[in-house]
């Protein structure tokens, strides 16, 4: 499929920035590995990646056994669908550019339109009730808004990533919370805690944290790598670790790699509980980047747009779901695969067809919400036919 995510789109923004931010990054040619034996005090066998750097193999090491990935078909289920509202159009200034979709308890729509520097709040019938953020530099605003998170009470968060800072948005009051390393991704774990996610140095600080509001305490997530990864050397940004993160049952997360095609659920605690993978393989250039030389200065080289295994991700109840990249359909037929996360395993996919281009979905067991690159967001009504 060739539509653009609004992570492509603006990502060209956000480089120039990035690049100045760090002094070097690497350009990596990473090709995976499962099931080897670590020359260390572990005695437990962990996931590991191959990564070429300067004409020689390095490891990169996961704190999480090897993941065999069990199913490779696809499971087709046909849908019945039909158009329930539209917010937006072309030809008003409802949207200026719709992205990112949220759903509070009370089913009310929240949409992060990126040129309007604002997430916008309808009722479940598409009524406007009020905007969050606005463009600045100052409390409560942003210059750079790229993620957000609603509550199930109706709190928001808005991640700036060049502002490095969140936004917390509770009825008419708001509170800033700096942040470090560029976080490039945000969600709730719970009324008082904030998770971020970033790639800028994911070795020696751990990719997840945790934010409280209230005292801005920071407390680690369990690290995705190990430190003995690169026989302890630090190569700073690894871009390939990109992907969303998700709010998991009350206290629970979910990490899914939009590259790498791991899904992470992490306890309450911020330690891993369960690893599976997405259907789709990593793709063959992923493995196939020029090789560069240790400590020499490079321009951040994201995966490209076709290296991506999904466009969108979000957790519904117990279920994952997500837009495909790789499947290979007609222009306007988009694959959304649906995973189970108790019981971290594939479950069924189903075709949407949709005449304009989409950007984002959100997903739930009968509803699907989706932002237009003609600035609509769509809501449909759906149902799996047995």
């Amino acid at each position: 499929m060739k539509q653009d995510s609004f992570f492509f789109i603006i990502m060209k923004k956000i480089l120039y920035y990035i690049i100045i931010s760090i002094l070097s990054c690497l350009i990596f040619a990473c090709k995976e590995r499962s099931g080897t034996n670590l020359r260390s005090d572990d005695t437990v066998k962990k996931e590991t990646l191959t990564v070429n750097i300067g004409n020689q193999n390095k490891t990169l090491i996961f704190n999480f056994a090897p993941i065999e990935k069990l199913y490779d078909m696809r499971i087709w289920k046909k849908i019945r669908i039909k158009q329930k509202i539209k917010i937006g159009s072309i030809n008003n200034e409802t949207f200026f550019f719709p992205c990112r979709i949220r759903l509070d308890e009370n089913d009310n729509i929240y949409v992060l339109d990126i040129k309007d520097y604002s997430v916008k709040m309808f009722n479940n019938q598409g009524k406007f009730i009020k905007k969050f953020g606005k463009e600045g530099q100052g409390p409560g605003e942003l210059v750079n808004p790229f993620d957000f998170d609603v509550y199930p009470n109706g709190m928001v968060v808005i991640l700036g990533v060049n502002d490095n800072k969140l936004v917390v948005f509770d009825n008419n009051n708001f509170i800033d919370i700096k942040t470090t390393l560029m976080p490039m991704r945000v969600c709730f774990k719970s009324t008082n805690e904030i998770i971020t996610f970033q790639i800028f140095d994911p070795l020696n600080s751990t990719p997840l944290k945790s934010i409280n509001i209230v005292d801005k305490k920071i407390t680690d997530f369990q690290n995705l790598l190990s430190k003995k990864s690169f026989n302890g050397k630090d190569y700073g940004l690894l871009p390939f670790l990109f992907g969303d993160i998700h709010r998991y049952k009350l206290n629970n997360l979910v990490y899914v790699s939009a590259i790498l095609g791991y899904v992470v659920v992490f306890d309450d605690n911020g330690k891993i509980k369960k690893v599976f993978k997405l259907l789709d393989k990593v793709v063959e250039s992923i493995t196939s980047k020029r090789e560069i030389k240790d400590g020499e200065l490079q321009m951040i080289a994201f995966p490209k747009q076709k290296e991506y295994l999904i466009n969108s991700s979000n957790v519904f109840n117990d279920y994952l779901y997500t837009v495909s990249n790789q499947a290979k359909r007609k222009s306007n037929e988009f694959v959304i695969d649906v995973y189970s996360l108790s019981k971290g395993s594939y479950e069924y996919s189903f075709i949407l067809n949709n005449k304009e281009k989409f950007i984002e979905g959100f997903f739930t067991d009968r509803e699907i919400y989706i932002a237009q690159e003609n600035t609509e967001v769509v809501v449909f009504e759906y149902s799996l036919i047995d």
